[in-house]
């Protein structure tokens, strides 16, 4: 989970860096960051009690 976080996160930050023509514009490049960054902070925050051993 943490993996998918990461990369989620990277892809978001590469986002960023893209140039706007290189990408359709459908929405604002802050939401086209932010929601995939949201979306690691939560994955990130599930990997922790994802990985705990089943008892």
């Amino acid at each position: 989970m943490y993996v998918l976080a990461g990369s989620v996160a990277a892809i978001a930050l590469v986002r960023l860096a893209v140039p706007s023509a290189d990408i359709p514009f459908t929405r604002s490049r802050a939401f086209n960051a932010l929601t995939p960054l949201a979306l690691a902070v939560i994955l990130g925050d599930f990997a922790n009690w994802g990985d705990t051993p089943a008892m």
